[in-house]
């Protein structure tokens, strides 16, 4: 595709205020026996990402960056003609453009989970918890040398970009000793994507497919383990 500058005043990419990013909740109580109740609940949420990062950087490149090259060599402090800035000129040849697909969307990711509540003896709970992720229309930043012969670098923002995310939480609470408190968890999780950071900059999709970049993502972790104890230190005396 062939690649020129808008006329001026176009908007960086069609925005939209259509977007709306609806919650749910359930909860249903399966067994009511005293000290034995056993609960299931639900949810899915929809969340986007402003996507703020990828606009703010298309300020880091034409027009309002310039770049000036001094020779090797160059003694400091500068002189006035080294040191005069560049005139601000709208004509090529351009060093580094960074664009938005005129077509991106907002990022979003759904967001949804089931589990179980099980009261063991009153004082003791056992949780078991699915949790999902969905990433999709994710911002992919795509750099391509020299498209033409007036462009140095342009950097793409797209919407090329996916991940996935699955997990099993278990989480144990014990107040059975008054003013303690013990919870101790454990999470099985498995966590993929085509790019692990809008930050980092792919070869163009229309060259390679992003569907070949999925993968573990960079901060998989497949088992996570925590535990705590809270203690609450009685009031002092007399107060």
């Amino acid at each position: 595709a062939s690649v020129s500058l808008a006329p001026p005043g176009t908007r960086l990419y069609a925005t939209s205020t259509r977007t709306a990013g609806p919650r749910v909740g359930a909860v249903y109580r399966l067994a009511d026996r005293r000290g034995w109740t056993t609960t299931v609940r639900g949810g899915y949420g929809l969340y986007f990402d402003l996507g703020y990062g990828a606009v703010a950087n298309a300020a880091g490149a034409f027009p309002l960056l310039r770049t000036k090259r001094l020779a090797a060599g160059t003694a400091f402090p500068l002189n006035a003609a080294s040191a005069a800035p560049l005139a601000v000129d709208a004509g090529p040849p351009y060093d580094l453009i960074r664009a938005l697909d005129p077509e991106l969307r907002l990022p979003r990711t759904h967001q949804y989970s089931v589990g179980v509540d099980q009261q063991l003896g009153g004082a003791r709970t056992l949780t078991a918890s699915y949790v999902g992720a969905l990433g999709r229309r994710l911002l992919r930043q795509e750099s391509v040398n020299a498209p033409n012969a007036s462009i140095g670098i342009l950097q793409l923002t797209t919407n090329r970009d996916r991940s996935d995310y699955d997990a099993l939480q278990l989480q144990f609470v014990d107040r059975t000793i008054a003013s303690l408190v013990l919870q101790a968890g454990y999470t099985l999780s498995t966590s993929t994507d085509t790019s692990s950071s809008a930050a980092s900059f792919l070869p163009p999709s229309e060259r390679f497919d992003p569907a070949l970049d999925d993968g573990p993502s960079d901060f998989d972790a497949r088992h996570a383990a925590s535990a705590a104890l809270s203690w609450s230190t009685p009031a002092p005396r007399g107060t």
